[in-house]
């Protein structure tokens, strides 16, 4: 007799977690359907930059971003000059993304592998530097630190 209420208590608990699980339609809901097709997306947006001086004897002098719409950052054209009389190498660039605001999001960093020769100017294409958040507008950049 008590295997037989103790089965009964287990299917009663199934059976009710089974329905909170999934519950009963209503007539009156409307049932969405999945989107065949979207709509064509707006080009994505450029971001100003804002250039800031280094202070390990090199400058950036001209600085151009690119944001695609899933929020990856490019600089699609930088130009730094070593203005000391060592040749630089590793140059560490940390960008910090704005919102419309001003204020500061999650920084981008990025290390430059490259060797920048002294009392000399470097231009770089097509640098990645990861991903911004979707309410960046501006950028501010600077290079962070230099061997």
């Amino acid at each position: 007799m008590v295997e037989v209420l103790r089965t009964i208590c287990a299917v009663v608990i199934g059976a009710f977690v089974l329905l909170s699980l999934f519950p009963a339609h209503s007539p009156t809901q409307r049932q969405s359907l999945p989107e065949l097709a979207t709509p064509p997306l707006p080009p994505p947006p450029t971001l100003n930059p804002v250039q800031v001086t280094g202070g390990v004897g090199l400058t950036i002098k001209k600085l151009n971003f690119s944001k695609d719409r899933f929020g990856a950052v490019e600089l699609d054209r930088i130009t730094i000059e070593n203005w000391s009389s060592q040749d630089r190498k590793d140059v560490t660039l940390e960008c910090i993304p704005r919102g419309k605001s001003g204020t500061g999001l999650r920084p981008l960093v990025k290390t430059i592998y490259d060797v920048f020769p002294a009392k000399a100017v470097k231009t770089l294409t097509k640098v990645p530097m990861g991903y911004a958040d979707e309410q960046a507008v501006k950028m501010n950049c600077e290079i962070a630190n230099a061997k």
